[in-house]
């Protein structure tokens, strides 16, 4: 049922990617910003326990909704209920379409929805060309573990709890960073994020891997591990960036521009992230035919 669950999700999802109001996870920002306007929650916001009524509160209501449909007869609304949660889980927004649309805006010359895109796929302001080309790249396979991978990761180990979990630690972050919280705050969601983070990231890089240049990128997953950064958690993203890149046989280092044209190595970042889905989906069906076997 569960792989089932993902395939429709990805269907469905696809299908509406048109449909930009449903793909930006509003849902639990309306959530966060209800709970700011009361008065008897003004604690949240100012003690790392807060993270309890940000993620623990709506995450066992769905909790509940996941055991009350597991199996019997209402197994069926249980898969219907898997579905509609992961689809509002996966994005929010079609990682094809964004690139595309920076690639049309890079052709027309509009350089305002040239950063609004890269603002949304989480690259800084560039400062030459180079640079501002390998860090969309990098971009790409951060953001396809972030808006796919890793919520069907946890999706498939969990169950529609696990998908929402990594959902909220996902995007809790940037919620917080546009309010008045404290720093403790703040930085618990960050490393909460990390940690669910951990171990996706490594089985998307493991993909990435796989799907594209072995050698290449194994010897940078070899150079990121001998060269940790201190912060752990910036650790996972800079391995993801480095193993992708590794993955396209694209050199990646502040020192070391890519010589591919953008639009090229974007298409192939994408390309790259497709087959990498693939396999993914490959590999969840080896683990579902060899349980029905067992």
């Amino acid at each position: 049922m569960t792989l089932i669950g993902i395939l429709v999700a990805l269907l469905v999802e696809r299908a509406l990617s048109h449909v930009r109001e449903w793909r930006e996870h509003a849902w639990y920002s309306r959530y966060v910003d209800w709970l700011a306007g009361q008065s008897w929650a003004r604690w949240v916001w100012e003690t790392p326990w807060g993270l309890l009524m940000l993620i623990a509160a709506p995450l066992s209501v769905v909790a509940l909704l996941q055991g009350l449909f597991d199996g019997g007869v209402l197994e069926l609304l249980g898969l219907v209920f898997s579905i509609l949660v992961l689809i509002f889980c996966l994005g929010p927004r079609d990682l094809g379409e964004e690139v595309n649309a920076y690639l049309r805006a890079s052709e027309n010359g509009d350089q305002a929805q040239m950063e609004e895109i890269a603002r949304d796929l989480g690259v800084a302001p560039a400062t030459g060309r180079g640079g501002r080309s390998q860090s969309l790249v990098t971009a790409v396979v951060v953001q396809q573990h972030e808006r796919v991978l890793a919520v069907l990761f946890w999706f498939y180990l969990l169950g529609p709890v696990g998908a929402v979990f990594y959902r909220f630690a996902a995007g809790l972050p940037g919620l917080l960073e546009r309010r008045d919280c404290s720093m403790d705050l703040l930085e618990m969601t960050r490393r909460l994020h990390a940690v669910l983070a951990w171990l996706p990231a490594r089985a998307v890089a493991g993909l990435y891997m796989l799907a594209g240049s072995t050698d290449d990128a194994l010897a940078n997953w070899k150079s990121a591990h001998d060269e940790p950064l201190e912060d752990w958690g910036e650790q996972t993203w800079r391995l993801l960036a480095e193993v992708g890149c590794g993955a396209m046989q694209i050199e990646d280092g502040n020192n070391r521009p890519v010589d591919m044209d953008t639009a090229e190595s974007l298409q192939e970042a994408l390309a790259l992230v497709r087959r990498a889905l693939l396999l993914a989906l490959g590999v969840l069906a080896a683990f579902t035919l060899g349980g029905w076997l067992v």
